[in-house]
């Protein structure tokens, strides 16, 4: 169909072809960057498989770089922590920060099923999520599915959320999807505590 794909040395998904558009109207600027040299500059990235098809990972803008000048795809991460049944919500921080860590929401209905069957006593979301066998337990999930990823991405240290994550307090979408920059506003005391508490340790 003539149309043309490739990845940019970032692993952006660059297009050509009659499908591509030929500018955005009255703003040359934001043309120049999107179209160059007749590629589409689409703002995902992306990753190409052997039958020459891609699948779409991330948003460029999405994308963090640690202090080191690493490249981390968050959903990457955050999708694999999500393959456990006691892991309902993962929050990767690592922008321009030394190493990856993860704010993790468990599965309330999941893990009382499993609380009850070990025996556990709790009367709340936060009184679960706080209970030190249900810490071992999401840790160890998050240490085993570590081992899917590269050494760079691996999480480092994770916080149990205390409440599970809410429309109404902005820090998730009418379709649930996490609004990272008010997640890290929220709970920055949080974050820089797993930072500082691995600095002491280290």
């Amino acid at each position: 169909n003539g149309v043309e794909a490739k990845l940019a040395d970032d692993g952006e998904l660059l297009v050509k072809g009659g499908i591509v558009f030929k500018g955005y109207y009255r703003n040359q600027e934001a043309t120049a960057s999107t179209l160059v040299d007749g590629w589409l500059h689409t703002g995902d990235i992306a990753a190409e498989h052997p039958d020459g098809s891609f699948s779409i990972v991330d948003r460029k803008k999405d994308v963090m770089i640690t202090a080191a000048g690493k490249n981390l795809t968050p959903s990457l991460i955050e999708n694999t922590m999500k393959a456990s049944p006691f892991i309902k919500e993962c929050i990767v921080i690592a922008d321009r920060r030394p190493y990856p860590i993860a704010l993790v929401q468990i599965d309330f209905e999941t893990l009382r099923v499993w609380a009850e069957k070990a025996g556990l006593t709790y009367t709340t979301f936060r009184s679960l999520a706080e209970n030190p066998a249900v810490v071992k337990l999401v840790n160890d999930e998050v240490q085993r599915l570590n081992q899917r990823l590269a050494r760079v991405e691996q999480i480092k240290k994770i916080k149990l959320l205390t409440k599970e994550l809410d429309h109404d307090d902005g820090e998730v979408t009418a379709t649930l999807k996490v609004r990272r920059a008010k997640i890290n506003e929220t709970y920055a005391a949080d974050i820089e505590s797993l930072y500082e508490e691995q600095a002491v340790s280290a």
